[in-house]
């Protein structure tokens, strides 16, 4: 008797124009239990497809193809000759480095690095100025010149652009560096089939995405604050989400909580539906030893719970240092963690997402000595500590 079983793979072609592939197979040769020697393999409806770019995994908000905007005036009216300049559209686009505007090859303006692991959802803006923002360019053509950088790879973007008009519109814009550059790191979503998350001991804060997907449960412990900046904090679970005394998103925050499925073929959400949904502008948690636990339908209602402790316990060390530290946790093994290093006035300066095994050994002789604060964030962890380097 034939058994069909259908058989597909992605891979990466060597060549734009590869067109063609080989099968080459060996067969096993077994004996069925009638005496039926089977040796030999059926292969039917051979089809060879391109994929769409590079979507090939459906927990990385920055894949797919990078489609920025060309730079065009801020505000609404397209028209208005007086408004700031401004790329967008660079929702799955991770880093932007490099960024010049250019007159004829030279250098006119330097624009800061952006970079967000969630996407880089607002605008990247120039004032319209020379060098750091001294006098005013000239109505002449520019080159907006940057590279982009997504799961997919490097985009170099060089548009040509008219400014015509000098910039001196105030409007409320975010500053180019922060909050990208100091925003919250959250996990990837939940097809990395991690169950829990716990946040702990973490300021979230800043515009653009941070959300936190779980396919059973959400767990805060200590301070956890959602700042009166943070513009679209979400955090969903597949069962139950668990506010501790110690939890806060202050008034004017955007913080959501909801319940909902989770699957593994949901990508970034640019907007979240209320629906069933629990919003939060001021809370203020004052119950010892006690938890908060929502579930749909959300209502005003709250059930204590029993809470869970996280089971892995960081070591960071030597805590004084001459530059080098050690961080170590026992028994995680290929956890995706997102590691992040403050100065002593709460700026950023390194962050990187690893794969972490037990062990790594951190070499920070490249900046300043001094006090700095050592953030772990995966699914499983959630640390903070503090270091000095001499």
């Amino acid at each position: 008797m034939l058994e069909w079983h259908e058989i597909s793979f992605i891979f990466t072609a060597p060549t734009p124009n590869f067109n063609w592939f080989g099968i080459e197979v060996s067969n096993k040769e077994y004996w069925t239990g009638d005496n039926c020697r089977i040796s030999y393999t059926l292969i039917d409806a051979v089809s060879l497809e391109k994929t769409d770019f590079c979507n090939l995994d459906p927990c990385d908000r920055t894949d797919g193809p990078i489609a920025a905007s060309g730079p065009h005036r801020v505000g609404p009216d397209p028209y208005d000759l007086h408004a700031p300049f401004c790329v967008n559209k660079l929702d799955n686009v991770s880093e932007a480095k490099d960024i010049y505007i250019l007159w004829n090859g030279a250098e006119v303006s330097h624009l800061p690095n952006v970079y967000s692991v969630n996407g880089i959802y607002n605008p990247i803006y120039w004032n319209g100025k020379t060098g750091g923002g001294g006098q005013t360019a000239g109505q002449v053509w520019y080159t907006w010149s940057m590279r982009l950088f997504n799961a997919c790879g490097e985009y170099d973007y060089a548009v040509n652009f008219f400014k015509d008009g000098d910039v001196s519109t105030v409007i409320d814009v975010p500053p180019v560096n922060p909050p990208y550059n100091n925003s919250v790191v959250t996990p990837l979503p939940c097809c990395e089939a991690q169950p829990d998350i716990y946040v702990q001991n973490v300021i979230i804060y800043g515009s653009g995405l941070a959300e936190y997907v779980a396919m059973n449960n959400i767990y805060t412990a200590g301070n956890v604050i959602v700042q009166y900046d943070a513009d679209n904090v979400i955090f969903q679970a597949g069962n139950e989400i668990h506010l501790t005394p110690g939890f806060h998103a202050q008034a004017g925050s955007h913080f959501h909580a909801y319940i909902a499925p989770c699957t593994p073929n949901a990508h970034y959400k640019n907007e979240i539906q209320n629906n069933d949904s629990l919003i939060l502008t001021e809370l203020s948690l004052n119950i010892p030893d006690s938890l908060i636990e929502y579930s749909i339908p959300v209502k005003d209602s709250a059930v204590l719970v029993n809470y869970k402790p996280a089971t892995y316990s960081p070591v960071i060390f030597p805590k004084i240092n001459h530059g080098s530290f050690n961080i170590s946790v026992d028994g995680l093994y290929n956890e995706l963690l997102v590691l992040e290093i403050f100065n002593s006035s709460g700026i950023s300066v390194y962050r990187k997402q690893i794969v972490f095994s037990e062990a790594i050994t951190m070499d920070i002789t490249g900046l300043s000595q001094g006090l700095y604060i050592i953030k772990l964030n995966s699914s499983k962890v959630a640390y903070t500590d503090k270091i000095i380097y001499q």
